[in-house]
């Protein structure tokens, strides 16, 4: 969200920084979404990757499930679009977005 400057534009508020280390062989995370929706508003999620994820061998890339940020979502099939990519990527997310480690 944004706060007001004393000229009245808004500069970016950072409200929560979290650093993930997998260790190697690591159980998958469960199924979750950082923001419970419907909320009062969204925040953003960046992954800053400091090895490159993959999949094969699996080391810890991120799965989204797709649509489900909508508040008309509906629950089916738990499919995965896998954010796996080199390093010195960055991955953004809505953090209403179900998500989970891999």
């Amino acid at each position: 969200y944004f706060l007001e400057q004393p000229r009245g534009s808004g500069f970016p508020l950072l409200d929560l920084l979290v650093v993930v280390d997998t260790p190697s062989k690591a159980p998958a995370q469960t199924r979750h979404r950082d923001t419970i929706l419907p909320g009062p508003c969204a925040s953003l999620g960046i992954h800053i990757p400091l090895t490159p994820l993959q999949l094969e061998p699996l080391n810890g890339p991120i799965g989204f499930t797709p649509s489900s940020h909508r508040i008309l979502y509906h629950e089916g099939p738990k499919r995965d679009v896998v954010g796996a990519c080199p390093l010195g990527s960055v991955i953004l997310y809505d953090s209403f977005i179900e998500h989970h480690g891999l």
